[in-house]
């Protein structure tokens, strides 16, 4: 994306370090009902198909090894709240407050 588009790009490791705030988050969304997926047939099956393991350390990560079926679906969600709460900067940033459309 960024070479083709301009886009910036973030990798995000896939640990307990780096996800374990993204995972509190979302389970505090989902326990408040603050947070909307519109019915997601895909994500409700993703969910369906995870769970969530706490390391010794009391971090908490999706565990795939334990998964019956796919988990990408809530693996994306997670990933995007940890970039999202990893850069306090671009919090206000939103592809939908920009004007025209992003063709890739």
């Amino acid at each position: 994306l960024y070479n083709d588009a301009m886009i910036p790009v973030k990798g995000i490791p896939q640990g307990p370090v780096t996800l374990n705030e993204a995972c509190v988050a979302l389970e505090e969304m989902v326990i408040s009902q603050t947070i909307e997926h519109g019915g997601n047939e895909i994500l409700n099956w993703a969910v369906a198909n995870c769970s969530l393991k706490r390391g010794t350390t009391g971090l908490v990560h999706p565990d795939k090894s334990s998964a019956t079926e796919r988990i990408d679906a809530l693996s994306a969600l997670i990933n995007a709240l940890a970039a999202y709460t990893a850069d306090p900067e671009n919090r206000s940033a939103c592809v939908y407050d920009q004007p025209g459309m992003l063709s890739l």
